[in-house]
């Protein structure tokens, strides 16, 4: 899952991207990680990773989130996509 964030970010602003395994179909997230683009390089120190880790038990999604440290650039836009790595349990 990506969340592109377009509008001026501030101190304390969170952002958060979920990626979800097929719960239903029995899968598990046994892995995962992040990927961030940011517009404007000299506003990446601007932003802190507060979770990088699965979600439930069992874990069926993989939360990425960061916490906006100071004010971002007028023209600065973020890009956070959350990615799931997933194991399907065989019947």
């Amino acid at each position: 899952m990506t969340n592109t964030f377009t509008r001026r970010l501030f101190k304390g602003d969170l952002v958060t991207a979920i990626a979800s395994c097929d719960a239903p179909n029995g899968e598990q997230v046994v892995g995962g990680g992040y990927n961030l683009e940011i517009s404007v390089f000299q506003d990446i120190h601007q932003i802190a990773l507060l979770n990088d880790r699965p979600t439930n038990d069992p874990p069926q999604s993989y939360i990425i989130q960061f916490i906006v440290t100071d004010n971002f650039g007028m023209s600065t836009t973020l890009s956070l996509t959350a990615v799931a790595q997933c194991l399907g349990v065989t019947p």
